[in-house]
């Protein structure tokens, strides 16, 4: 019979690729009394006391950890595991799997299938749709309003970016219920942050390229990002439709469906150029009534 050392040696993960998707939220999601309570111990003042429950904090999550990624009881890791051995496990066997991660290289064969992700900056050949880009903002912003962790968010992002060779995008493939969104859960560790690494890239490079989401130097101006804030992507996508520069004729599709199909690049150069023009026209009225 195996002793409990054993089992842990077995089952306790010793690689990001030993960790699914699904296994990370839930553990993530199981610690969030620990969360809360490391919040309180923070708003201490430095001395000893609060030193003491930092500790007691970091041994709580290591025997939780070796609980649950080996399916032993907590009693029973309590009682075989030293303290000092459930730190090691849980700093150097499972915290650090997620510093300095090396990145997968795509197209990568997992789940049954070979996956792919997009080139992280967009360019007149990319094939990230507007559609695609919405959805990751619109679920971003949902995320950040309903308090869920960014673990729980990236298996949004890998159902929308994450796909089989020249599969085009979905969105059915964000439903809760769907298989994809359901597959998703079943990805290693390794694959999911590198989806969170083009995804954080992604944005960072549309931020800085498109100057619809640039500063204003208008005083009455507001940064766009602030906007999207306040109005939410969803009237982004709907401004969009209403100019019906996207509408595809004889498409039997409407102005949305349309804006969505888009080409990501192709909107975002046409909302700059408006947001540049209407800047420039803006700057021009103002020096005109300045001379009146």
């Amino acid at each position: 019979m195996s002793t409990v050392l054993e089992d842990i040696e077995s089952k306790y993960p010793s690689c990001l690729s030993d960790i699914t998707l699904g296994q990370w939220i839930r553990f993530t999601n199981s610690c969030k009394e620990y969360d809360e309570a490391l919040a309180e111990i923070h708003q201490l003042p430095d001395g000893a006391k609060k030193s003491i429950k930092l500790t007691n904090d970091q041994v709580a999550r290591a025997y939780a950890a070796l609980a649950f990624f080996t399916g032993i009881t907590l009693k029973a890791v309590q009682r075989h595991i030293c303290i000092d051995d459930a730190l090691h496990y849980y700093n150097e066997r499972l915290i650090n799997l997620f510093e300095d991660v090396a990145p997968v290289k795509f197209p990568v064969d997992i789940l049954g299938a070979s996956w792919c992700i997009p080139k992280d900056n967009l360019t007149p050949s990319s094939t990230i749709t507007f559609g695609e880009f919405i959805d990751s903002k619109v679920i971003a912003q949902a995320a950040a309003h309903d308090k869920q962790s960014k673990w729980e968010l990236l298996q949004y992002i890998c159902a929308i970016f994450l796909r089989q060779p020249g599969e085009a995008y979905d969105e059915a493939f964000v439903d809760e219920d769907s298989d994809r969104f359901i597959l998703m859960a079943q990805l290693p560790m390794s694959v999911a942050m590198s989806v969170m690494a083009f995804f954080e890239e992604l944005n960072k490079n549309i931020e800085e390229s498109f100057s619809v989401f640039h500063e204003s130097d208008q005083k009455e101006g507001k940064a766009m990002k602030e906007h999207f804030k306040q109005w939410g992507w969803v009237n982004f996508l709907k401004s969009i439709a209403k100019t019906k520069v996207f509408d595809i004729p004889n498409s039997g599709m409407n102005s949305i469906d349309c804006a969505r199909k888009a080409k990501c690049y192709e909107v975002l150069i046409y909302a700059s150029e408006e947001r540049d023009y209407n800047l420039a026209m803006s700057v021009d009225m103002e020096a005109m009534y300045k001379k009146q």
